[in-house]
């Protein structure tokens, strides 16, 4: 058993593991989520993590004001997005393994996982409780959604903290990804659509996460 398989058997942190094992020391960036295990966070995801307008979503309600009720539902869009990035990749990246003539690149599994990790950037407070009740009221005419606002946000993102690593044509992928399929355009793979949010059928990573 690899290490990372071991520490998701129970034991607390990698100095805990038995001296018998005889690999190298992972100095990776993990989390360990109550539902995946031990979450392995790359620079391409550290670097958006870190980052205030991520951060933010540590104080969202995934719940929203059911909170109020239920004070043990606690789970906030913060964990939710790193477990949607997490399963984004593991879809994408099982695909590539298993369907080879998929052609699917690096480019597109760093992107899929990445969608994955900012598809809720744009959720305001108490979450849906903003886009349907707030909104429509303080602007009748707006046609808001979490989506776009996490397009926008994912621009100020990128913009406030000198991101420099995705490039204008990735910085499009990723907001067409968080859209879903039914809003894809270009010339990207439109089964890459299905996985962050499925406008077809809604069976997709966001709500497995959920």
């Amino acid at each position: 058993m690899n290490r990372r398989g071991m520490l998701r058997r129970g034991f607390a942190d990698v100095e805990d593991l038995p001296d018998a094992v005889d690999v190298p020391f992972d100095k990776n960036t993990y989390i360990n989520d109550p539902i995946h295990g031990y979450i392995r966070l790359n620079k391409d995801m550290l670097q958006i993590i870190d980052t205030p307008q991520f951060q933010r979503l540590r104080s969202l309600k995934q719940l929203g004001t059911s909170y109020f009720v239920f004070p043990g539902g606690s789970h906030n869009r913060f964990e939710h997005c790193i477990g949607t990035a997490f399963l984004a990749g593991e879809v994408v990246e099982g695909l590539a393994q298993r369907q080879p003539e998929l052609e699917i690149s690096a480019r597109d599994i760093r992107c899929v996982t990445l969608a994955g990790l900012c598809h809720d950037l744009g959720h305001g407070p108490f979450s849906h409780i903003f886009d349907n009740k707030f909104i429509p009221q303080a602007m009748p005419s707006s046609q808001w959604s979490h989506e776009m606002g996490s397009e926008m946000m994912l621009d100020h993102l990128i913009d406030d903290n000198h991101i420099d690593t995705l490039d204008s044509s990735d910085i499009s992928f990723i907001k067409q990804l968080i859209r879903g399929s039914a809003l894809h355009s270009g010339n990207e793979k439109m089964f890459l659509f299905d996985i962050v949010a499925n406008k077809r059928n809604g069976v997709d990573v966001d709500r497995f996460d959920y």
